[in-house]
């Protein structure tokens, strides 16, 4: 029985001793640290600057929406207008003789 003990704390110190050796060392984490800081300070600044990108896009899209109906009303107005007009020459083309 104390030979099984034995090998129990013989095991139990080898898990141990191969945990401490997979454990990262404070240095080991502090460089962890600094690289992982650095690239949350790099993601954060592309999507600030993504951010910034939509928030014009959203403004420019914004003054779309304004401009837009009026111009397309005045496209239909033109187009019937030009339609009246191609009537109205084709009429007097009529009348001169230069159309049959």
């Amino acid at each position: 029985m104390d030979q099984e003990i034995k090998n129990e704390f013989e095991n139990l110190a080898r898990m141990i001793h191969t945990g401490f050796q997979e454990t990262a060392t404070k240095q080991e984490l502090q460089s962890f640290r600094k690289d992982f800081l650095g690239f949350k300070e790099e993601v954060n600044q592309r999507f600030e600057g993504i951010s910034n990108q939509i928030d014009a896009l959203h403004s420019e899209f914004g003054e779309i929406k304004v401009v837009l109906p009026p111009l397309v009303r005045s496209v239909a107005e033109l187009e019937a207008e030009v339609m009246t007009l191609r009537e109205r020459i084709s009429r007097i083309e009529k009348k001169v003789g230069l159309s049959t």
